[in-house]
């Protein structure tokens, strides 16, 4: 096993298990440290959603970081926010919330990552749950009505968050109509994408976009400073974006 406080794509692939840290940061420096590690499993035979990608830190520490934006709405209505990931792979994003944040998490993807997925969970928190919010792994594949409806049987979603998850047209189109369908008024989405394919993240975020009039591309907040890597987040309403937009 590794311990790595910064990744880069692919770096690590030879590697079953990676271990994060992850706290309070300032400046790209790590100036509150918890007492836990998270512990990722990666397996390179389920292909690209079996590596832990930098966008999956980069997105997990931002949000970590900036929780009193993000969760603060619900919280006023006296409820723990209610968080969905899609594409999860190795569910490092969504899980890394689920250890450091106050909120309801459900990590998604296809049904091939949910064995993976699962005993992320279950190494990290198990029965002793050290952890402040509480994570269900799901299946929902991109555009399957069926699988949405299910993860919204308790309505909208506070936020939905999507790490590296633009590969073709296709999962353009899928991936768009699915944050559409789980996102209401105050829904804020996050995004994180590095450039490989220009067109084709272009074609998306327009798409995307053009549901989400308020949007802005912020710098992260995370000491992974991934040449390429793009944070962006949108919603409906005004608002709903409060961090402050990169220049």
């Amino acid at each position: 096993m590794i311990v790595l406080s910064i990744a880069d794509d692919f770096k690590h692939s030879n590697h079953r298990y990676i271990a994060y840290t992850f706290g309070i940061v300032e400046g790209r420096c790590l100036v509150s440290r918890p007492q836990r590690t998270l512990v990722i499993e990666q397996d390179v035979r389920l292909g690209k959603g079996g590596i832990c990608y930098d966008a999956a830190f980069i997105m997990a520490e931002h949000l970590i970081n900036s929780e009193a934006g993000w969760a603060g709405a619900a919280i006023t209505q006296g409820r723990r926010p209610r968080v969905i990931e899609l594409g999860a792979g190795t569910g490092l994003t969504g899980l890394a919330l689920t250890q450091h944040c106050d909120c309801d998490v459900i990590v998604t993807d296809l049904p091939e990552f949910l064995p993976i997925m699962q005993r992320n969970a279950t190494a990290n928190f198990g029965s002793d749950m050290h952890c402040k919010g509480t994570a269900l792994v799901t299946k929902l594949s991109w555009g399957d009505n069926a699988d949405i409806e299910a993860v919204l049987l308790g309505g909208a979603f506070d936020v939905v968050i999507a790490a590296d998850c633009v590969y073709s047209l296709v999962d353009r189109e899928a991936l768009t109509s699915t944050i559409i369908r789980l996102s209401g008024p105050h829904t804020r989405v996050f995004l994180t994408m590095k450039e490989r394919l220009p067109d084709i993240e272009q074609s998306f975020t327009e798409s995307l976009f053009s549901h989400f009039p308020h949007i802005s591309l912020i710098k992260p907040d995370s000491r992974n400073v991934n040449p390429g890597m793009r944070l962006w987040q949108a919603s409906r309403l005004k608002d709903g974006v409060v961090a402050s937009a990169a220049s």
